[in-house]
């Protein structure tokens, strides 16, 4: 796609549907189109002699990178309008940027030179997005999360439910947080959950750990050591898990529960040692 006006206007056509009517073209030459998502920054550069274009169209944003593929084909994203949670821009002395996230929590940033267009562009946007039905609705997600791994009956079930609801709730977060997104939501109560259910989270692993320990050692108690090491690298796990949630969020203890997967390691260790023993002295 080249930076020249007709090709670009060519090019861009064939990315259309049909009844599809462009409202706006946004272009740059060379800066093309940056995505975050999951704090990781991907940006998408025009090929040599392309530009970019993003299309406000009366379904969606169109994002065209010419010859930013790594084929050298265009590189293309679709943003239908309600898949929108926010719409802004920002600007400095030497750029003006059209900045949009959706409600996978995926943030676009395009530079244009184009800035005089940018308030109509937000408010055809706004008109037709879903903004806060996206934040409530990935709230009401994570809540459905958490009540699932309070109602589980099973440790592991309970203990996977929870680190669902633990990641439901961080992208409800980064969402109804990000720059351009609006939303009536107290994000005061909502970190309020987030440190809940982490802490619950916390719990949950650790209840998994010590019953598998408890297990391990009845079975090592038992003469069972191939039992015993099973049931110990189960409890390894869920104590691994909640240390590393404990250090993510102030509730948790990490050293204390840090000292306690050391000990098990320890003893795994030794088991491992009578489990090679006892092989060579059968060869």
């Amino acid at each position: 796609m080249d930076s020249g006006g007709d090709h670009l206007e060519t090019q861009l056509a064939a990315y259309l549907g049909g009844n599809e009517d462009v409202k706006w073209r946004l272009t740059n030459a060379q800066s093309g189109v940056v995505r975050e998502s999951g704090g990781t920054e991907t940006a998408t550069q025009p090929g040599r002699g392309y530009g970019a274009v993003a299309a406000i169209t009366n379904r969606r944003t169109l994002f065209v990178v010419g010859g930013g593929a790594d084929d050298g084909s265009d590189d293309v994203a679709s943003i239908p309008h309600f898949e929108v949670a926010g719409i802004d821009y920002d600007a400095d002395p030497l750029a003006s940027r059209l900045v949009l996230t959706t409600a996978a929590g995926s943030t676009w940033r395009f530079t244009v030179r184009e800035p005089d267009a940018l308030s109509e562009v937000l408010a055809y946007v706004r008109d037709r997005m879903r903004g806060a039905e996206h934040v409530t609705a990935a709230l009401s997600t994570a809540r459905e999360y958490r009540e699932g791994a309070t109602r589980a009956d099973d440790l592991a079930v309970q203990a996977r439910r929870y680190d669902e609801a633990v990641d439901a709730y961080r992208r409800a977060v980064d969402l109804c947080t990000a720059p351009p997104v609006s939303a009536d939501v107290d994000t005061t109560t909502v970190r309020e959950e987030v440190v809940d259910v982490v802490a619950e989270a916390i719990d949950a692993h650790l209840e998994r750990a010590r019953e598998a320990r408890s297990r391990g050692n009845w079975e090592f108690q038992a003469g069972d050591e191939r039992a015993a090491s099973d049931h110990l690298s189960t409890a390894l796990d869920a104590f691994e898990r909640a240390v590393e949630l404990a250090r993510q969020c102030p509730p948790g203890d990490a050293d204390a529960i840090a000292d306690e997967r050391a000990a098990l390691v320890s003893k795994l260790e030794d088991l491992e040692v009578r489990a090679s023993v006892a092989a060579a002295g059968e060869d």
